[in-house]
């Protein structure tokens, strides 16, 4: 490369800046530059792009911190261009963690440095894409991957919480709210709860309370030491938010449980889930969302196709019944998962220790 060109790149993005610099320099003037220049600076970010699909963590992140300082010197369209380009990493391969945690990582570097301008419709992509990361858990044989991803969402959160004004938002504070929330409480890693945690404060502190609804009343339940206790977030924390403002947590609260935490590849993650459920169900005085919850739990139940999602359906319905304490369709449905559980499972020795524990339960409630 010429001395020119190499210059170039080195006011792009070079070692010798640091990353507090990159606020309030001036763009580079693309008119200054010559095809190669240009062509090299594509190269160089084409080349992030692809590491942050890379195996190894700390070649991501590297990535990310370039792509971050690099985009800092871009002009603003180029900067979008980019972000772009980031976006649509992980819809490339919807169930590779490097792809997820790398693209969270730089997408959180350019919103850390308020390179996702709101006017250009970057921002609710954004973050949609970090909805899905912040329930993205991959099975992989008997356990999964996925918390790194979870974490590096939680990271966007806190990034776009911390560079933007509430104006920008605040239209997108009840819907990541209502991921964040479930996140802090449920996720298996204390790790991601803490994180969720500390998106949430971000939230709250910087932006305003009146984004993330019931935000002061959030964060004394939603503590850094409060949340080590899984348990504890799943059977003291969680009621207590779901009784914030008539239930404004609890829909959310419900289906996070119905749809990934009663069936997690955890057992204890199944039976917490399940618990939890029931004493959620139990503060519900609509009939509705109970014979909904009960409606969908049976089904797995019958199904059988799956151990765990059957497993953690009988855990569900179980604790459902006996914290409800109801009858008519609630009491049927869990009486006939009983007999077929009975006659297809454990009368022809096909049952789990698990899944016997789980009818034995579903009878004593009823």
């Amino acid at each position: 490369q010429s001395t020119t060109s190499s210059a170039n790149v080195q006011s792009l993005g070079g070692s010798s800046r640091d990353d507090t610099a990159d606020d309030g320099e001036e763009c580079l003037s693309w008119s200054s530059l010559t095809t190669a220049d240009v062509g090299y600076v594509e190269d160089s970010i084409d080349t992030l792009l692809h590491m942050l699909a890379d195996h190894d963590t700390i070649v991501r992140w590297s990535a990310a911190k370039g792509l971050g300082r690099v985009t800092g010197r871009l002009p603003q369209v180029l900067a979008g261009e980019v972000c772009q380009a980031i976006l649509v990493i992980p819809t490339e391969s919807v169930r590779d963690e490097f792809r997820w945690h790398g693209s969270c990582l730089a997408l959180a570097e350019l919103a850390r440095r308020g390179l996702v301008v709101p006017r250009d419709g970057l921002l609710n992509p954004l973050l949609q894409t970090t909805t899905k990361a912040l329930r993205f858990d991959a099975q992989r044989g008997s356990a999964s991957v996925g918390s790194q991803v979870r974490d590096a969402a939680c990271y966007v959160c806190w990034a776009v919480a911390r560079a933007y004004a509430a104006e920008d938002i605040s239209s997108f504070g009840r819907t990541l709210a209502e991921v964040l929330v479930p996140a802090a409480l449920f996720d298996r890693e204390i790790g991601c709860r803490r994180a969720a945690s500390a998106a949430l404060q971000e939230f709250v502190g910087r932006v305003g309370k009146n984004v993330i609804p019931h935000g002061l009343e959030l964060l004394p339940l939603l503590d850094f030491y409060t949340l080590a206790d899984r348990r504890g977030s799943y059977c003291y924390l969680a009621p207590k938010v779901a009784r914030l403002s008539a239930g404004i947590y609890l829909g959310a609260l419900i289906e996070e449980l119905v749809e990934r935490k009663i069936c997690h590849w955890d057992e204890s993650i199944r039976e917490l889930a399940g618990q939890s459920l029931g004493i959620l169900c139990g503060t519900v005085s609509d009939d509705i969302t109970i014979e909904n919850v009960v409606g969908t739990l049976a089904a797995r139940a019958k199904s059988k196709t799956d151990p765990q999602r059957y497993h953690g359906a009988l855990h569900g319905l179980a604790r459902t019944v006996m914290y409800t304490k109801t009858e008519g369709k609630v009491a049927d449905a869990a009486r006939d998962i009983i007999v077929t559980g009975y006659v297809n499972r454990v009368a022809k020795g096909n049952a789990k220790p698990g899944e016997i524990l789980a009818l034995s339960i579903l009878v004593a409630a009823l």
